[in-house]
């Protein structure tokens, strides 16, 4: 219980502390649905959930404000589009803008990639997690930077996917 209780509150200073933690939130909710499926919400681990939104609840009129703010009068970052998404990916594993990728590392990158597919296979269950973290925000951040809304697409606010991608990277 104590540790749980430790998760939430900083589960909450996360959020105090950037709103984009939401998604590695939202990213362990979705790694213990996998794992608990409809009984995660019979589980006491569930409350712990509730009790985090509970101690947020306090800045929700802040964020609101915030964000509408951000909607209405455009935001410092730029319009979403492929090459952001494909610059984020190749930055990430290949430390290279898209269009300065090289073929060889290409070719590296794709080895890579199956051979993670091919680990994911024989070790699902203690791959989930990293998967979440990886593929939850990414996408999350994609969707709601997308039209009509105003781009937030941004690698840096991605920082916890990259930490996720790295130790795939070493698997």
């Amino acid at each position: 219980k104590k540790w749980w209780v430790i998760y939430a509150v900083l589960v909450a200073l996360g959020m105090y502390t950037h709103y984009f933690c939401a998604f590695a939130w939202i990213a362990h909710v979705v790694y213990l649905l996998f794992i608990y499926g409809k009984d995660f919400f019979k589980e006491k681990k569930f409350t712990v959930y509730i009790l985090s939104v509970l101690m947020y609840l306090p800045w929700i009129p802040g964020l609101i404000t915030q964000v509408s703010t951000v909607q209405r009068s455009g935001f410092w970052v730029g319009d979403t589009s492929v090459s952001k998404f494909s610059n984020f990916f190749t930055e990430t594993f290949l430390y290279e803008q898209s269009g300065e990728v090289k073929n060889w590392m290409f070719i590296l990158f794709a080895v890579m990639v199956a051979l993670f597919i091919g680990l994911s296979f024989r070790y699902r269950k203690q791959l989930k997690l990293l998967l979440c973290m990886t593929i939850v925000p990414i996408v999350s951040l994609i969707l709601i930077s997308m039209p009509p809304l105003q781009s937030m697409f941004v690698p840096r606010y991605m920082l916890y996917s990259m930490c996720a991608i790295a130790m795939i990277v070493g698997v």
